[in-house]
């Protein structure tokens, strides 16, 4: 059985996800001198600069593709962190990018999970963030998880840390 540290925080809810310091502190815990990062989803944070991508072009970051396309310009095990942290519902995809189901879409988002998780090399991250822990790429394993409660009938945010241990570009959902 593989043992997983779980820890809870109260965070400050906003768009920007990692402008919360207690959930930004969590992340830095696995950026390391000398590692590359992606962010397909980045909005403001430059944690993964110079690799940092949001489609919105009213943002800090430094392309501005579908996140897909932006994944997909890198080579294979190009990156030792990835950040995920698109819109967890419809409702935020429409808060966010004016658009309904943009990277709602079931299809979608494991599509773009397995091309990220294609680009990490092994021992490396992904740290996601949502309303589950799932990620579907079938070379890594939970390693950790945060829950971040805001209060009240507010939905906690899951902060889940997956871990590369073999390159497998399959998903769960292929078997």
């Amino acid at each position: 059985m593989t043992h997983i540290r779980f820890t809870t925080i109260k965070g400050k809810q906003t768009k920007d996800t990692l402008t919360d310091q207690k959930v930004r502190r969590f992340v830095l815990r696995y950026i390391q001198p000398g590692y590359s990062v992606i962010d397909p989803f980045a909005r403001n944070c430059t944690l993964a600069y110079p690799h940092t991508n949001d489609i919105n072009p009213n943002t800090k970051a430094v392309y501005n593709m579908d996140a897909l396309d932006f994944i997909e310009q890198y080579g294979m095990d190009a990156f030792t962190i990835g950040i995920f942290d698109p819109p967890f519902s419809a409702t935020q995809d429409r808060e966010i990018y004016g658009n309904n189901n943009l990277y709602t879409n079931p299809k979608k988002i494991r599509d773009i999970e397995l091309a990220l998780g294609n680009r990490i090399r092994c021992n490396g991250y992904v740290i996601k963030f949502g309303y589950n822990s799932n990620f579907t790429h079938r070379g890594f394993e939970l390693y950790e998880v945060m829950l971040v409660q805001y209060g009240g009938s507010i939905n906690d945010m899951i902060v889940s840390v997956h871990k590369k241990y073999i390159r497998d570009i399959r998903s769960y959902e292929d078997e």
